[in-house]
């Protein structure tokens, strides 16, 4: 993923990563926004903070709007976090496809049995400038 990454990109992922060994120095150096997804006041400040990053400094924010990954294929329902930032900051939704590593990696040992390969592919914009939350209503119902 580190090759494709856009410049001024950071990415957002719930807090519980930050306190995963390793796993938190990367995060902390990619200045990764965590989210309390437990705590909705501190929830949505970080989404009001995030919208205003984007603007104020041109970033990218790379988020996974499942919010966690699915073991068993196919879609769960998406978050509202990243529908909310796209429509308060008035930016386009990118949205990033990844295919399936299943067939290399061993759910129940949760560890990658050989190489594999996922293949990656970014979709066309999806414009929110003028979007309400309607939109954000929209994709939630659409994804």
């Amino acid at each position: 993923m580190a090759s494709i990454w856009p410049k001024h990109c950071v990415v957002m992922m719930k807090r519980i990563l930050a306190y995963v060994p390793f796993f938190n120095l990367g995060a902390y150096f990619s200045n990764t926004i965590f989210i309390d997804r437990f705590n909705r006041e501190r929830a949505m400040a970080s989404v009001d903070y995030c919208a205003n990053e984007m603007k104020n400094r041109n970033l990218k924010i790379w988020v996974f709007p499942e919010g966690t990954r699915n073991r068993e294929g196919g879609f769960i329902p998406f978050k509202k976090g990243a529908f909310n930032i796209a429509v308060r900051a008035q930016i386009p939704i990118i949205p990033v496809v990844f295919s399936d590593y299943r067939t290399f990696y061993s759910k129940p040992g949760k560890y990658f049995k050989t190489d594999g390969e996922v293949v990656i592919r970014a979709l066309e914009p999806i414009p929110t400038k003028g979007a309400t939350g309607s939109l954000r209503a929209y994709f939630l119902k659409e994804f």
